[in-house]
């Protein structure tokens, strides 16, 4: 028998390394991009295959419900509502004022009296002065005759009338801020009011005289102003906007025709 001491030791084992997984460089790297690629980042999809992916997650419109899609038809096709000033106003319920401001036949006579009125300037420019049918300065209001004085005072309080009717049947006074008609016509009311009544008040206490602002040529601009309301109509006949949006569009079209017979001739 040997001895313990003469038995050979068993050669120790090597400890296994790990097994390093050998890094692969990308090839769906596309050749005409600048992007740097390291061999030791794991590699990166290709761009078809998270494109794939997106639109099988969220659809091909980006909706995953087909009900948001409808949804989504349905309001592109609905039309909106359109612009009122009405939708401003009290309901007739709370205040008589919008039962007046809505009601047809006050449109239609307030439409019918501007008329009247652009009617009754081209009057008053030709036939209130001391030769009729000449290029020669109009009186004043208070220099004119009767029925010119009774016309004058007789629109500016329909035209007042229909302002405070307007006024008041706002629900909140702010919002008329916020309609331009309702300025526009606050603004030709405000001239108005103090064209006729508010300087003949002034002229009386100071004892007659001369205009404050001067002569019957400014007082004549600012009753050509009001011409302007007849702009209104435009509201109310949607048949003649649509003949003046033809003219302008037709308007172009004869300018480019006059430019090119000017370059011709």
């Amino acid at each position: 028998m040997r001895h313990p001491a003469e038995t050979p030791a068993e050669t120790p084992k090597k400890p296994s390394r790990p097994t390093v997984e050998t890094p692969q460089i990308p090839t769906n790297k596309d050749p005409e991009s600048n992007e740097q690629v390291y061999a030791w980042e794991p590699p990166k999809p290709a761009p078809n295959e998270s494109h794939r992916e997106s639109i099988a997650d969220k659809g091909m419109f980006g909706f995953i419900d087909p009900q948001d899609i409808k949804e989504g038809v349905k309001k592109c096709l609905e039309k909106q509502e359109p612009y009122s000033v009405f939708q401003f106003y009290k309901s007739e319920e709370e205040s008589v004022w919008p039962k007046i401001a809505k009601a047809g036949w006050f449109e239609n006579t307030t439409l019918a009296v501007i008329a009247i009125n652009a009617a009754y300037i081209a009057i008053d420019t030709d036939w209130n002065k001391e030769e009729p049918l000449t290029p020669t300065e109009t009186f004043s209001l208070e220099e004119s005759g009767p029925f010119f004085q009774f016309m004058e005072h007789l629109f500016c309080v329909y035209f007042t009338f229909e302002w405070i009717c307007r006024f008041l049947s706002f629900k909140k006074k702010s919002n008329g801020l916020k309609d331009g008609w309702f300025c526009f016509d606050s603004i030709l009311v405000f001239m108005m009011v103090m064209e006729t009544w508010v300087l003949m008040i002034i002229m009386a206490i100071a004892g007659g005289g001369e205009s404050p602002i001067g002569g019957t040529s400014i007082l004549r601009l600012f009753r050509l102003l009001r011409l302007s309301r007849l702009s209104r109509m435009l509201r109310s006949l949607p048949e003649l906007m649509i003949l003046i949006k033809g003219m302008v569009s037709a308007m172009k079209s004869v300018s480019y025709v006059m430019a090119l017979l000017v370059l011709i001739t």
